[in-house]
């Protein structure tokens, strides 16, 4: 009676690169609108994202399972660089607010 009891065998969830994508990209967004207020934002994020790369890099190789299906790359590049613009565009519009619609108005209030 004192034999080991076998754990059930849990599947590796599969690895999904669109997910990962998606993920990469609102960090991105974030550092974008964050950097008219915190430039030095911009170092930080870079030192979390290698520190982030080496975490994934582990999780991806010991939990996550090989896709069953083919990623195709090709399709999803146009995806990405699409969402990627829209990301650019976010942030110059964010950027032009707070550079020369929100400045301008704090400065017609100060002068009066």
């Amino acid at each position: 009676f004192l034999k080991k009891k076998k754990k059930p065998l849990q599947a590796k969830k599969e690895f999904e690169p669109p997910t990962q994508f998606i993920k990469l990209l609102y960090q991105q967004v974030f550092l974008w609108l964050m950097l008219p207020h915190f430039p030095f934002g911009v170092l930080l994020a870079l030192v979390m994202w290698f520190v982030q790369f080496h975490i994934d890099a582990f999780v991806l190789t010991t939990f996550n399972a090989k896709p069953v299906r083919p990623f195709d790359a090709k399709d999803s590049g146009v995806y990405f660089a699409l969402f990627y613009l829209m990301t650019l565009f976010l942030f110059f519009g964010w950027f032009y607010y707070v550079f020369f619609i929100q400045s301008v108005a704090e400065m017609d209030v100060a002068c009066c």
